[in-house]
């Protein structure tokens, strides 16, 4: 049921807040032996962050989503996607962004859809995308994640209060 609901959030659109959908980072490949864990790849991407290197960061990042993709870790290949999703926005490449959160939560481990979602909604509220802003923030109070209500809650009581 989860992966519909994913998959409607994945059309392309035109227009005002148009996307572009880059490839597919989780493509499952074979483990590369003496790579760095996704775990030391995401330091060396927050080193990058650090030294103002986001494109690195991404870089790293992406490197650890397919170590994680090939050694079928779901937390790490969501939190490093997440990740990715962050700095793609710090950059305003929405379409890598919004990609990059929907395979997070296509991850579908617990810690990491409502997260997605969480990141989804704001980016769509900022396009102007509101009813999938709305249906974002839904979705992370149907998780019932104790962190992420109050947030969805307030999303989308201003959703409301604009009348949007």
């Amino acid at each position: 049921m989860q992966g519909a609901r994913i998959m409607r959030l994945k059309s392309r659109h035109t227009g005002s807040g148009a996307v572009a959908r880059p490839e597919r980072l989780t493509e499952s490949g074979e483990p590369v032996a003496g790579m760095l864990s996704p775990h030391e790849q995401g330091e060396r991407a927050q080193a990058s962050m650090k030294r103002g290197d986001v494109e690195g960061a991404i870089g790293w990042w992406r490197k650890a989503v397919a170590q994680a993709a090939a050694t079928h870790d779901r937390e790490a290949m969501g939190y490093a996607l997440l990740n990715i999703a962050m700095a793609s926005t710090q950059l305003g490449s929405f379409g890598p962004a919004e990609a990059a959160f929907t395979e997070a939560a296509e991850t579908g481990h617990p810690d990491i859809v409502p997260k997605a979602f969480t990141g989804l909604a704001i980016l769509y509220k900022g396009l102007g995308r509101i009813p999938d802003a709305r249906r974002c923030y839904e979705q992370v109070l149907a998780s019932g994640d104790p962190k992420l209500l109050p947030q969805a809650r307030q999303g989308l009581a201003e959703l409301d209060r604009t009348g949007e």
